[in-house]
């Protein structure tokens, strides 16, 4: 029928990725493109404004659910991903 791939998990899961995708590959990108342009603009409101973009960016992205991007994981979480890692490969080898 076609209809398989419509169910609520994968409707839900497809919906998160896509999310998730373009912030972190599309908009977080353009916001550092923004702030670079204008943290180089002669416009003292331009400078003011990728200052204030700056600030907003670093205090979502060192939310909980952020610092994975910036590579601020808690070791012990860090380790503990990497053996459950390990184990769920080594089940397909």
């Amino acid at each position: 029928m076609g209809a398989s791939m419509m169910a609520p998990d994968f409707t839900h899961w497809n919906g998160m990725y896509e999310v998730a995708q373009h912030f972190y590959t599309d908009l977080i990108p353009e916001l550092e493109e923004m702030v670079f342009r204008g943290a180089a603009s002669g416009d003292d409101n331009e400078r003011k404004a990728a200052r204030a973009l700056k600030d907003k960016m670093d205090e979502i992205l060192n939310t909980d659910n952020h610092k994975w991007f910036l590579g601020k994981v808690d070791p012990k979480d860090a380790a503990a991903r990497k053996e459950a890692a390990k184990k769920f490969n080594e089940q397909y080898k």
